[in-house]
Parts: structure tokens; sequence; C-alpha cells
């Protein structure tokens, strides 16, 4: 059977979240999902503790991307003194959207509504995601994004729970 939550994204926790694919459909936006954390006030949790759900589909209704923003980067030396600066750079939707296909592997680090647009029919969503440049070198410079998007239902989809989440 599996379960199902809707519109329930502030009960997940992203912390160790992994996109495994990222595409839009005729219907919306689909995510496939690893290690996402389900917490004890999810109405699908049974457990009451803080549990990883097995692989997850996120399906975001009527979901568009509204726009994105590469994050730049600042360099210090070790007396603090700023070396070089990359800016933020503004994507326009279709340059999110190419860059989808790239992002399997990539961490969802972090989902946060939009001040005054996460309820009501149509809602807005900030995804941060972070692409690690060397998955075997973790402090190495990275890449990484926020992807502003809208929906009006988010539905997560996964068939077990895997273990629960330690400290």
């Amino acid at each position: 059977m599996g379960f199902r939550s809707v519109n329930e994204i502030d009960h997940f926790s992203f912390r160790d979240c992994v996109i495994t694919r990222f595409e839009t459909t005729e219907t919306g936006l689909r995510l496939e999902l690893s290690a996402l954390i389900v917490e004890p006030d999810n109405s699908q949790n049974t457990n009451y503790t803080r549990s990883y759900a097995g692989d997850t589909v996120l399906t975001l209704r009527d979901g568009r991307i509204e726009k994105g923003i590469k994050e730049g980067l600042r360099y210090y030396n070790a007396d603090d003194v700023l070396i070089s600066e990359t800016p933020d750079e503004e994507l326009d939707p279709e340059a999110v959207r190419a860059l989808l296909p790239s992002l399997a592997g990539a961490y969802l680090y972090d989902v946060q509504p939009v001040p005054g647009h996460a309820d009501g029919e149509k809602k807005e969503y900030v995804l941060g995601i972070e692409l690690p440049d060397d998955p075997d070198w973790p402090a190495g410079v990275t890449d990484s994004w926020q992807i502003r998007i809208s929906f009006t239902e988010a539905v997560f989809a996964w068939e077990h729970y895997l273990n629960r989440v330690g400290n």
C-alpha cells in the first residue's frame, strides 16, 4: 500500500536528502528523493520517531519554476582578507529547467516557504540545492542554488520506512 503525505512539507526534514531525479512533467514538477526524514508529527508516521522514508517521489501539482539563483562565492585568506568574490547569478526559469538533469546526486538541504505565500491555493517555496564537485572530498568548493517554485499541492509517496534517524 505505501504511504502518502499531502501538503505536509513542514513535517519532513531535508537534512540528509539527496535528489535522484528532478524533472518537469505535464502536470507539474516531480522529484525522486532518497534519505528523506519523516518527522514524528507527520500524519503518516505511526512510529512517532524521526525515521528515514524509503525512496520517495515528491509530486508538485501545477508546479512551476519561478526563478533561480546560483549562489556566489567569497574567498578569504588566512588573515580574513577578501581575495576574490563571485556574485550571485540570477537564472530565468528556462535556465533552471535546463539545469534539472544535472541535479541527480545533489543535496536538497533545505525547503523553505516564501513568507506570505505558503498557504492558500498557490504555494511558493524555495529549494536549497547543493551539488558536490567530488563526493570523496566533502570539504571542496560546491555549486549551490536557490530555486523558487510554485505549486497547488505537494504529494510525498513512499513504500516503506528504513531505520530511525540517529542524533
